[in-house]
């Protein structure tokens, strides 16, 4: 009888689990689509990114020199090197399959990225974006650091995945607004590129479930002490949460001086600060979203016993 139930806690478990990373991949595929209709595709959405590019000129001078030399650190080499840190925590913990599936997360993240790219039309529905390289959706350099966080966050051991996270989400989730500040992205570009990381994430949690490569990690007693996942996903949690916060506030902003005034500086700087904030809180939500989906699992081979 204790051998059939340890059994079936298991087969529950990865049969949970895969359900919600189906879920987890098919929202993301599905909310995607609904981005780029309305952002990319719509009178409404390309005003209000236009307005963003406008506001995003209207900084302190120095500040999109600033964003775009930290954004020139992302290229080519340290691509590899990051996947290479991947692989290498992959192998180090004799795990084959995680290797491979952050990798996996990475390269398919990126590509698909560039598919979208140069596939994808966005059609001159309001005049004001004077980029001529056309189409932008999804973001390339959100792409990368978002698919790398989720790699290191799939690989890193179950007890330091909160860690992981903690350390990395600050910086991946602002290279989005960065783009933005640097004007080389639109709002809707970072939030199809986080859509994107993510649904891949869910496959490769999805496949890791099916075949039998989770086990799940009982909860500990507190014993006085603040849970740990507190301490470490608890800021990325607030930060989420103002930026969303930050980000309706803004809008609203936008709308009323927008229905209130001629559209000019203060419609500019109010859309470029709710832009920047979405860019904040679709990452930050994504990474909630994976976070939640590897709630108290260990995405390691169980061990066999004789």
């Amino acid at each position: 009888m204790a051998t059939s139930t340890a059994t079936a806690a298991p087969v529950a478990t990865t049969a949970v689990t895969v359900r919600r990373a189906a879920a987890v991949a098919a929202a993301s595929a599905v909310l995607l689509g609904v981005v780029y209709l309305v952002a990319v595709r719509s009178g409404v959405g390309q005003r209000f990114e236009n307005a963003v590019w406008v506001g995003s000129g209207q900084t302190a001078m120095q500040r999109p020199a600033q964003a775009v030399g930290a954004l020139d650190l992302i290229g080519t080499w340290s691509v590899i090197a990051a996947v290479l840190v991947v692989v290498g925590i992959g192998l180090l913990r004799r795990q084959v399959a995680l290797a491979l599936a952050g990798a996996a997360v990475v390269g398919a993240s990126m590509a698909t990225t560039e598919f979208l790219k140069s596939t994808l039309i966005r059609p001159n529905l309001v005049p004001g974006w004077t980029d001529s390289a056309g189409n932008s959706f999804p973001s390339g350099h959100t792409t990368v650091a978002m698919s790398v966080m989720f790699a290191l966050i799939l690989v890193a051991p179950y007890r330091f995945r909160g860690l992981i996270a903690f350390c990395t989400a600050a910086t991946a989730t602002e290279i989005g607004a960065l783009t933005i500040v640097a004007r080389w992205h639109r709002p809707s570009d970072t939030l199809g590129a986080d859509l994107v990381v993510l649904f891949y994430a869910g496959l490769a949690v999805l496949v890791l479930a099916a075949f039998g490569r989770i086990r799940p990690i009982a909860a500990r007693p507190l014993e006085g002490r603040p849970p740990r996942g507190l301490l470490t996903l608890g800021p990325i949690a607030l930060g989420t949460a103002t930026a969303v916060c930050g980000a309706m506030l803004y809008a609203a902003l936008t709308y009323y001086h927008r229905v209130h005034y001629a559209p000019g500086y203060e419609t500019s700087q109010s859309a470029f600060y709710t832009g920047c904030l979405i860019a904040l809180a679709g990452s930050g939500l994504a990474t909630l979203a994976l976070l939640w989906l590897l709630a108290r699992l260990d995405l390691t081979v169980p061990e066999s016993r004789d």
